[in-house]
Parts: structure tokens; sequence; C-alpha cells
């Protein structure tokens, strides 16, 4: 598909759009269809800001001007991983799942604390609320800390504040996560028994 002057304009001088659309795949059907990290549901995921936002959220915010407190962004074309800022629109919670029911995908509408605490475990990483990582991103950050980078270069690289590296490399987040050699192992291990996110020193089990 053919971008409109606006976005070639804005592509052209803005580093964060130009970051964005290079990892995306124009469609014949008019999607920008993401190609970095995606969530279980297809959405993407990017650095934007210092923190880690939804990508069709970023292109929004680039193409359209900022999020109101309190709205969404929903698809028109109902591609989770399209980013293309004419197939979005703002709106209400209501509304984004009205909008879910008449696509057919009302049935997926449980919260990830629903879903996950029936299993036997909080939420965690992508499926808890706040994150501020993708699994991809977290375990490219760790990765890289195993060869030997410095907190201070990740956080910048990564966009992150320096906490945010120090947490996950400890453990403290992510901790489901393969931790590569070179890297020390959590302090504690989940305690799956109790269903919630207690933990017990490995030398208790």
């Amino acid at each position: 598909m053919k971008l409109t002057k606006a976005e070639t304009r804005i592509i052209a001088k803005d580093p964060d759009a130009a970051r964005l659309t290079a990892k995306v795949v124009f469609r014949g059907d008019g999607c920008w269809e993401w190609t970095g990290a995606k969530n279980a549901q297809g959405y993407g995921y990017l650095a934007f800001r210092g923190k880690t936002w939804k990508a069709h959220r970023v292109s929004y915010t680039i193409f359209c001007g900022e999020i109101p407190d309190g709205l969404m962004v929903c698809h028109h074309c109902d591609n989770p991983c399209c980013v293309n800022p004419r197939h979005l629109f703002l709106g209400h919670a209501t509304v984004n799942m009205k909008d879910m029911v008449r696509k057919g995908r009302g049935k997926s509408s449980i919260t990830s604390e629903q879903s996950h605490f029936k299993a036997g475990r909080p939420p965690r990483g992508e499926e808890a609320g706040g994150h501020k990582l993708t699994e991809a991103l977290a375990s490219e950050i760790l990765h890289a800390a195993s060869a030997g980078v410095l907190t201070s270069d990740l956080a910048a690289k990564y966009s992150l504040d320096r906490s945010t590296i120090q947490r996950l490399l400890r453990g403290e987040t992510w901790r489901h996560l393969k931790r590569p050699s070179g890297l020390p192992r959590p302090h504690g291990v989940y305690n799956r028994s109790a269903g919630r996110s207690a933990l017990t020193q490995e030398g208790e089990r």
C-alpha cells in the first residue's frame, strides 16, 4: 500500500516512527503488520518513552496524537499486530468489548488474573499488568548481561531505568525465564502449592 505524504514526512523526521516502520510489512490489504516482538494475543511491543508499549498504541501516538486518559486504541481491521494508524480508532473499554463481541472474540475476554490463578499461580511476565518488558526483550537483555554488557549500557540501549534491568538480573521479575549461563539463579523458587507468589528458599525444598 502507498503511504500518505503526511506519513512519509513523519517517518522521515521522527526517529521513533522510522524505528516502528522498520519492523513493519506493508500488506496489500492495507495492514501494517508488526514483525517485532509480540505477546500471546498477537499484539506487538516495543520500547517507547522509557517503557514498553503496545506497538499499535505507539503508532497512534506518533501519527495521530496523544491518547487521552481512559481511552483504548482499537482496530477497525481486527488484526492485533496491525499498526496502520488509519486502521486504529479510540474507544472506551465498553466500546472495545462491544467491538470484540461483534467480531466474535468475546469469549477470549477472560482477564489474565482469572485465567492464571486457576492454574495455581499468579500472572507472570506479559500476563501481569504494568510490565515494562516483553518476554523477547527480557531474554535479549539477560543474554546481553551474561555476555558482559553493563547494566548502565543496557538501560541506555533499551531506554529503560537501571532499576528495571537490575530487578530482571536479580530474578525479581521474569524469574520463569531460562537464564543463560553466567548469571546467578533467582534467590528463591515459586511455591506452586501455595497458589500465590510465595517463595521458598532452594535449600529448604
